[in-house]
């Protein structure tokens, strides 16, 4: 009997050895297929499997060098984890502050620069703020609030997370898919059973980056333009007043 029940535990641990195996290459299978509609979306793609088996896609799109990539959050507590689509054009920002608008934080978001910008900004009242920390390293330096909000329309969809404005390029972050509450609650893992990005989610968070950038650039443009002339309107940048400073 001894023998037996050795063999017949040998025998289940290896049923679930094989399953667990399975299983495994099923998730890190899909997982490197949830940006595949980038490879038509952007021109010269190219791609690479992050450790923790979700693609990073490089390329160009409407002549821009972009960022596309997709990774998971569960360190929230009571919350299930997220899939989080990154989005990133490439470009000068004629500003040399970096200005970020974050939702909902939970002090657990490893993606953000948020943590390290040191200064907190008063966010505007017309801003969908529903718990949104804006913050910037450089008050008076930072891209201009007032061109900044004809962009943060996405904001009025809750999956929208993030906007970073950076001198070399805009970055939004928006909650592609949330985890499966069973695998969660038993597993403690982070399963995501939807399949890969919608290609136009990826097109209209690019598009809306690319629009934020070529705005600063031309309100720069236009700023500049009219010191040369003479004119007597205040330039929009390094206007102080309206980065009104509340406590971190």
């Amino acid at each position: 009997m001894g023998i037996e029940l050795i063999l017949v535990v040998a025998t289940m641990a290896a049923v679930l050895g094989v399953i667990y195996l399975r299983d495994r290459r099923r998730m890190l299978s899909a997982r490197a297929e949830k940006l595949a509609p980038c490879r038509q979306l952007l021109e010269q793609p190219s791609e690479d499997i992050q450790r923790d088996g979700f693609p990073e896609v490089r390329g160009f799109y409407r002549g821009y060098p972009v960022v596309v990539r997709v990774m998971t959050e569960a360190l929230a507590v009571r919350k299930l984890p997220s899939l989080w689509l990154e989005a990133t054009v490439l470009g000068d920002i004629p500003y040399r502050g970096t200005l970020d608008y974050l939702m909902r934080p939970h002090n657990v978001e490893f993606y953000s620069p948020s943590t390290w910008l040191e200064h907190r900004i008063r966010t505007p009242k017309d801003w969908p703020a529903r718990q949104a920390t804006l913050r910037t390293d450089a008050p008076g330096e930072a891209p201009p609030l007032d061109v900044v909000r004809r962009h943060i329309g996405l904001f009025e969809d809750q999956r929208t997370k993030e906007l970073v404005i950076a001198p070399k390029g805009v970055r939004f972050v928006y909650q592609a898919d949330e985890g499966v509450r069973s695998h969660y609650l038993l597993l403690r893992q982070a399963y995501f059973d939807g399949g890969p990005v919608d290609g136009k989610l990826v097109r209209i968070l690019l598009d809306a980056a690319i629009g934020v950038l070529e705005d600063l650039q031309t309100t720069q443009e236009k700023a500049n333009r009219a010191e040369e002339g003479g004119s007597a309107e205040a330039p929009v940048t390094g206007e102080r007043e309206q980065y009104g400073r509340v406590s971190a």
